[in-house]
């Protein structure tokens, strides 16, 4: 009903098939103010979900899962799905600008029914470098509030891999940014 803060060198675990429905305007923040870790590995069979808790949901209902700059490494999200999330105007997955490089993996994840004007994964900054593969991306409003399956700095593009699914239009945005050092981008999809 409230935000869910993992903080204190604390990791939150959640386990292969769980389910955690958010009110409105939720979100589940990791090392906000101090370290912090999420390791939520769900399954193919078992997959965990992460959606609105409104009877009659809609896109946008809760608002994240935003990565602060005390995240630590070894923060997974796998086989889950995020459904009905990205409060306006935000994001599904959020990371902030000082989550360090190659903390924060997500992988296998189905993101869907996001709210207007937000994005599916949103990289807030040029160092965070999220991993992100296998995951689909489907019903992101690309009109008339713009929104991107993912946005990343230039940087942080070298870690899209290259077995995502982009669903009814919504691509990526790659904001700005330099490229300070050899890097290869692979075609994300």
């Amino acid at each position: 009903q409230s935000d869910i803060n993992v903080d204190s060198n604390a990791i939150l675990t959640i386990e292969a098939g769980v389910t955690l429905y958010f009110e409105s305007s939720v979100s589940l923040n990791v090392g906000y103010s101090t370290a912090g870790s999420l390791v939520a590995l769900g399954t193919a069979a078992s997959p965990i979900v992460f959606t609105s808790a409104a009877a009659m949901p809609s896109a946008g209902d809760w608002n994240n899962i935003h990565f602060w700059d005390n995240t630590m490494g070894g923060t997974k999200i796998a086989y889950a799905k995020l459904d009905y999330c990205g409060g306006y105007p935000d994001a599904c997955i959020v990371g902030n600008g000082g989550v360090k490089a190659s903390r924060v993996t997500l992988d296998h994840l189905t993101i869907d029914h996001v709210g207007d004007a937000s994005d599916g994964i949103l990289e807030n900054g040029a160092a965070s470098n999220f991993v992100i593969t296998n995951s689909t991306f489907s019903h992101i409003p690309t009109s008339p509030d713009l929104g991107y399956a993912i946005s990343v700095q230039a940087p942080s593009f070298a870690g899209i891999g290259a077995s995502n699914v982009f669903n009814g239009g919504a691509m990526i945005e790659l904001a700005g940014g330099t490229v300070a050092a050899t890097a290869s981008w692979v075609d994300p999809g």
